[in-house]
């Protein structure tokens, strides 16, 4: 039941009011994460969906804090957790192609890999977090099945500079303004998913989950031509900026007239509330 109506654009349920304060006010439940120090990472288990999976984390990068945060808002129970990627309607399938941009830690892609994706294929410009995702996903990478792309995604290939928080390395981003003034800078490239999947030859992909602070408009816009032809499944953050929701919405029913998109969650750390994710999808059940 619907239980507020924000403001003009966005309407929210009791539900996503409810997991919205939780998130504010840290009451999610987070997972106690043992790290163990092997050389130049930090290594921990933690259950994924119901298997064990394990993760290397360069030191110096990632906190504890920050995996935490990451495991909750990727896995906590999506009636609440307007953030999560776990939801019926965006199943990974057996042999699915996913698209992972903003890999970070690897939960997610771990998540996939483990529901049966063919290749998952993860986009982090951050050269620590990518160090991480190589270790991680080593043998993975050795047969194919994960490709890693130490890039941004945006409109087109070109030079640009990632603004990395040394306390919060989640949270690297394109735009200086959403990160301290102590950011270290890195100088990155950035290209769009349509380029990179023409070059590598890839003619399909099902899933598309998209994190990546904030450039999140300038990614779809330069991936219209994959949304056009394959039709995939999205989760995309929209909670960076008050309209990308809508914006993600235009963009996408522009390209093609059947595409659902549907916002979720009430993300409570910004005023006015915005909602966390939209989904897109051709098969959406009411």
């Amino acid at each position: 039941m619907a239980a507020i109506l924000n403001n003009k654009y966005y309407l929210y349920s009791h539900n996503e009011l409810i997991g919205g304060f939780m998130d504010w006010k840290g009451k999610f439940q987070r997972p106690d994460i043992h790290l163990t120090s092997k050389g130049e990472w930090w290594n921990f288990t933690i259950d994924i969906c119901g298997k064990e999976g394990e993760f290397y984390v360069k030191k110096g990068a990632l906190k504890k804090y920050e995996l935490q945060a990451i495991y909750c808002e990727t896995f906590y129970n999506y009636i609440f957790n307007g953030h999560s990627y776990i939801r019926p309607e965006m199943a990974v399938n057996a042999e699915d192609i996913v698209v992972d941009a903003g890999g970070c830690e690897g939960f997610y892609s771990r998540y996939a890999l483990n529901m049966g994706a063919s290749k998952v294929i993860i986009f982090e410009p951050c050269k620590e977090l990518a160090e991480g995702l190589k270790k991680t996903f080593e043998d993975e990478i050795s047969t194919g099945r994960v490709l890693i792309i130490e890039k941004a995604l945006g409109r087109r290939a070109h030079k640009n500079k990632l603004y990395i928080d040394p306390n919060m390395f989640c949270a690297s981003s394109m735009d200086e303004n959403e990160v301290n003034a102590n950011a270290l800078e890195q100088e990155i490239m950035v290209t769009s998913l349509d380029e990179i999947l023409q070059s590598m030859g890839i003619g399909h992909v099902d899933i598309i989950k998209m994190d990546i602070e904030g450039a999140e408009i300038d990614a779809v816009i330069g991936m219209r031509r994959t949304i056009k032809k394959c039709h995939p499944k999205m989760m995309i953050a929209t909670y960076h900026s008050y309209y990308n929701a809508i914006k993600i919405r235009k963009i996408c029913r522009d390209l093609h007239k059947d595409y659902q998109c549907k916002v979720f969650g009430c993300y409570f750390f910004e005023r006015p509330f915005r909602p966390y994710m939209t989904f897109c999808n051709k098969e959406f059940d009411d």
